[in-house]
């Protein structure tokens, strides 16, 4: 597969070290990053890039908070 397959499809595409490959990126993706704070802890950082990942940080934002969007914003796929 090429590049452009990977980030392409439908799916899922999960890139380690991703910033050594920042200019091969889509425009709209997430960027995830992973702090260890403790033995058995992790904080997750989720920023979005673009509208899509936004809905997707938001959808989550919801399903870990139970949380209602904020006034004026779209969660339409």
């Amino acid at each position: 597969l090429g590049i452009d397959e990977y980030f392409s499809g439908a799916g899922v595409c999960f890139v380690e070290w991703a910033d050594r490959v920042a200019h091969l990126l889509p425009a709209d993706h997430l960027r995830i990053e992973i702090e260890t704070t403790g033995t058995h802890s992790r904080r997750f950082l989720v920023q979005s890039h673009g509208p899509r990942s936004a809905r997707v940080v938001e959808r989550l934002r919801q399903a870990t908070t139970g949380a209602s969007p904020p006034v004026g914003s779209s969660t339409a796929p």
